[in-house]
Order: structure tokens, then sequence, then C-alpha cells
């Protein structure tokens, strides 16, 4: 039997699919590398400001705590520890601080943490649910989201945990803050009469508006 150019060209096809499909495939994306290991999930990933560590929550000890990776020494720390699950972290701008919810069955409070010694100050103190916080660019405000008066609400405090203000109180819920990148205001999603709509407000609480895009 006399073999084509069509032939050999389709053999060759048929081998070079056999070969690929019987190789094992990588879980991870060529070009890709993993930098957390062993059991648990590991979720909200982020470098931090200086970009010299990757801040992220996981159930690896059996209860959802908050871990920083030091990229130069490869080290993995553990901030968070306890039977209250936290998780949700988010970076200062010093990259030496960070904030994060803690608490349980819909009850959950901010805090904030010393990735240095692990030294933890309470941020907000309820018997609802606060997160879903955003440290500004500057460091020296926080939003979060509160249902302590029924809704999600928006609401602003310094980083300390101190002067706290409730920017919303419309009946919809208050969502997706997105901080100016000069930190003097904040973007966010409202849902007022069954529509969402883009609104902003100043740091300090003021000047709150429904943008026309």
């Amino acid at each position: 039997m006399m073999i084509t150019s069509f032939n050999l060209s389709l053999l060759l096809l048929v081998l070079w699919s056999w070969t690929v499909q019987s190789q094992p495939k990588s879980p991870i994306p060529s070009g890709w590398k993993q930098v957390s290991t062993g059991n648990g999930e590991d979720f909200h990933a982020s470098f931090s400001p200086d970009g010299n560590k990757i801040l992220f929550d996981s159930d690896r000890t059996g209860v959802y705590a908050v871990f920083v990776h030091d990229l130069k020494s490869r080290r993995t720390i553990q901030l968070t520890s306890g039977r209250t699950p936290s998780d949700h972290p988010f970076w200062f701008p010093d990259s030496k601080h960070v904030l994060y919810e803690a608490g349980t069955n819909g009850k959950k409070d901010l805090y904030k943490v010393n990735i240095d010694d692990t030294t933890k100050n309470r941020l907000t103190i309820t018997t609802t649910f606060n997160g879903g916080g955003h440290v500004s660019p500057t460091g020296d405000r926080v939003s979060f989201f509160s249902n302590r008066n029924g809704n999600w609400d928006l609401f602003l405090m310094d980083a300390d945990g101190t002067n706290i203000i409730q920017v919303t109180t419309n009946r919809g819920d208050d969502v997706d803050v997105s901080w100016s990148k000069d930190g003097s205001f904040l973007t966010f999603m409202s849902n007022v009469n069954n529509r969402w709509q883009i609104s902003r407000v100043n740091k300090d609480g003021s000047d709150l508006k429904e943008l026309e895009i």
C-alpha cells in the first residue's frame, strides 16, 4: 500500500493527538507559579502595596484565618487564630497593617492587625454584621457595610475605629465600594427602588450624590 503525503499527515496528526492526551495534565497553567500548598482552601489573595508579601485567608487549620506570605523569605505567618473564623483581609497602605472581619452566625466585626507582632485592635463593636471593609489609599479612613439598621448601609470611620458615621439611609442595599486614587472620595453601588445606580461620597461622608453616567 502506497503511503501518500495526505495519509502520512493524517497518521502524524493521530499520533500527536494520542501523545498529548496521554500526558498527565498539570492543574497549574504554563508560566504560573504555585505559592500556597498543603491542605485547605486559600482565598482573597492580594499583594502588599510594597509588593513584598501576599495576604490571604485559609481554612487550612480547620477554621478560616488570615495569613501573610513573605515572597523574599518564603515564610508564611498566621495572623489570626482561635475558634472564630476571620477572613476578607485588606491591606493598609503602609504594608504593615491589615484590616479583616471576624465573627460567626451572621455577626461580624472589623479588626486591625499588625503583621509584625500580630497585635490586634477591634474597630467595630456591635451584635450585627460589619464587613466588606476597604481602607482608603491614604490609610486614614475605612469604609464598610453593616446591617445594624435593617438593610445594608455604607459606613465610614477613622482607621482606629473612631468617628463612625452612617453614609446611606435609603431602604435599598449599598455595596461594592471603590476608593478614588487620592483617597478623597469613594464610589459604591446602591439599590434604590429596585434599580442599581452608582453613587459617590466624600471621605468625610459629605456631598453624597448619584452619578449621572
